[in-house]
This record gives C-alpha cells, structure tokens and sequence, in this order.
C-alpha cells in the first residue's frame, strides 16, 4: 500500500511552507500533551491565522517568524514550563 501524504491535485510546498507546517503540527502536539483542551488549540489555530496576512514573496519575514515560533515552542515543550492563555512563564528561577 503506497500512502501519499497528500492528494495528487494539491501542488507541492514550499521548503518554507513545509516549515510552516512542522511548527503547526508541533504546536497542536504540545498542546495535546499539556492537556491545554480546546483553548490551547484555539489559541494555536488564531495565532497561526493571524499570520496568513504576511505576503508569500517576503520570506525574511516568515523565517524570522518561523524562527521566533521554533523558540517560542521549545519553551512550551519545556516540562517546566506551565500554560495560561495570557502568557507563558517558566517555572525556573533564575
């Protein structure tokens, strides 16, 4: 059985539409092993929406996007890390 991850008709992605891609699919995981219910998705889904505004031509902007979001994961992946839906802060003193 030969799986395709999609259908036939859609066109190809971009490297950085790829990217893109990976950081949404690691947030929506995140927030499934927080147990962050439907808020945390919600809030991963508008803030993704927020960005589609951002014209496909200025990738300097979606790499540094895509930067700050690869950061902004890695502290939420942190198992001291705790979630409230107006900020994220570190359990760590420091």
């Amino acid at each position: 059985f030969f799986f395709l991850p999609f259908p036939s008709w859609m066109p190809r992605l971009s490297g950085l539409q790829c990217e893109v891609l990976q950081l949404y699919r690691g947030f929506i995981r995140t927030v499934h092993r927080k147990n962050m219910g439907a808020g945390g998705l919600a809030l991963v889904r508008n803030s993704f929406r927020d960005k589609l505004h951002y014209p496909k031509r200025d990738t300097s902007a979606i790499e540094n996007w895509i930067r700050t979001g690869k950061t902004k994961l890695e502290s939420l992946q942190s198992s001291d890390t705790t979630v409230s839906f107006v900020n994220v802060r570190s359990d760590k003193t420091n």
